[in-house]
Parts: C-alpha cells; sequence; structure tokens
C-alpha cells in the first residue's frame, strides 16, 4: 500500500500535465499591464467598501473553509471509519453541485444580501446540528447545509468582491481569496486543540458563534450596498 504522502503528489502531477498540454495556447492579453502591483493593491485598501469585503471575508473563510474540515475527523473520532466518514463529508460536494444550479434561478429573484443570509443561516444551523452530537446522520446534515452555505454565502461574497473596486477587479479578487484562506488557516489552527482532545461539540458551537457575524453584518453590509457607484461615497478625497 501506498503511503498517505504519495497521494499529495498527485495533484503535481496532475498540475505539470495541464501545463504541458496549455504550453501552445496563445497568452489572452497580447500586451503586458504596465500598472504598478503596489499602486493597484493602494487603489484597493483605499475604498471603505473594499476594507469591509476583506474584512469579512477572513471570517467567512474561517467558517466556510476552516471549520469544515473537522466534520470528517469528527466522526472518526466517535467510532466511524475514514472510508464511512469520507463517503458522509462527500455530500458537501454533491450538495454544492445542487445548489449551484438553484443559484442562478434564485439570484434572479431574490436580493444579494437575502442569499447571503440564507446560506450563512445554513452553515450556523449546520454547525449547530454537528455542535449537538457527531453521528452519520448530524455530519450528513451539516455537510449538505455547508455545500449549500458555499452556492449561496461564498459565491455571493465573491461576486461583491470583484465589483467593489472595478478599476482594480483583478488585485481585488485576489486580495479577497488570499483573505479566504488567511481566515481558513487561522481557523484550523485555532481549534486543533480541541480536535485532538476529541472535543468537537465545542469546536462546532465556536464555529456557529463565528458564523453570526457573517450572518449579521455581512447580510446588513450587502443590503446596504448599491454596486459599485455606491464606493465612491467611501472613497477618502485625494
Amino acid at each position: 500500500m501506498f503511503s498517505w504522502r504519495f497521494f499529495f503528489l498527485l495533484p503535481g502531477a496532475i498540475a505539470l500535465g495541464v501545463a504541458i498540454g496549455l504550453r501552445g495556447v496563445p497568452e489572452s492579453l497580447l500586451t503586458r499591464s504596465s500598472h504598478n502591483p503596489l499602486k493597484q493593491v493602494a487603489t484597493v485598501v483605499r475604498h471603505g467598501w473594499a476594507i469591509l469585503v476583506l474584512a469579512l471575508s477572513v471570517v467567512n473563510g474561517a467558517v466556510m473553509f476552516g471549520f469544515v474540515t473537522y466534520l470528517a475527523p469528527a466522526l472518526e473520532a466517535n467510532g466511524q471509519s475514514p472510508a464511512i466518514a469520507g463517503v458522509v463529508v462527500a455530500s458537501y460536494g454533491v450538495s454544492v453541485l445542487v445548489c449551484t444550479r438553484a443559484f442562478g434561478y434564485v439570484a434572479q429573484r431574490t436580493p444579494a444580501a437575502l442569499i447571503l443570509a440564507g446560506g450563512a443561516t445554513m452553515l450556523l444551523i449546520g454547525y449547530a446540528i454537528a455542535g449537538a452530537t457527531q453521528t452519520v446522520v448530524t455530519i450528513l446534515a451539516a455537510s449538505l447545509l455547508a455545500g449549500g452555505a458555499y452556492a449561496f454565502m461564498q459565491s455571493t461574497f465573491q461576486t461583491w468582491a470583484t465589483d467593489v473596486v472595478p478599476e482594480a477587479r483583478g488585485t481585488a479578487t485576489a486580495l479577497f481569496a488570499t483573505a479566504i484562506f488567511t481566515g481558513a488557516a487561522l481557523a484550523t489552527s485555532a481549534v486543533a486543540g480541541l480536535a485532538s482532545a476529541n472535543r468537537y461539540s465545542t469546536l462546532f458551537m465556536i464555529a456557529a458563534l463565528v458564523t453570526l457575524p457573517v450572518l449579521i453584518f455581512g447580510s446588513l453590509a450587502r443590503w446596504r450596498y448599491r454596486g459599485s457607484d455606491a464606493i465612491a461615497r467611501l472613497t477618502p478625497e485625494c
């Protein structure tokens, strides 16, 4: 049997294959950008809405990608095999696929703030269920709800991040991704001790509490945001 470390080589091998396969594809941009990257970052951080979105994105990353990683270990800690835990948590991906299909329909008829609130509520309920007890049924429910939250809440945040600073959209998106994964890393590290002690009920209740600011402040801020034209009102005069 292969060591578990072997499987970390697979994504690298696949990426190498993709890079080789794309070597003949022409560049989409024929002219190289002359903009200074630091000036682009400065353009983003001068905008009040951008700072708010990035701050919320750190917390969003914590609840959307940080605490979620402990769903499968919680099942294993309660006597389930790694195979069963993996199959149960794989329902997250199924939920993402299904809810992503529904997202387009919902987005046409529902304000973005309510979509964000709905996704955050799903995630909060999922963590509360997982915090109550860690069985196949409860972790399955939490995984399904987390997948729905990804489709609705994470998609809304990502779209929001691309809109706040249109003149530096690429940089804003990169900072958004940095904020997301920073939050995920911080959350995973912060509760690692609880996971080591098998205190998963406490861990998931903390996750539910951390989701509350995303639900409340994120939804209210998105409700007040009126598009890139609102940025000028929060941008300091030069």
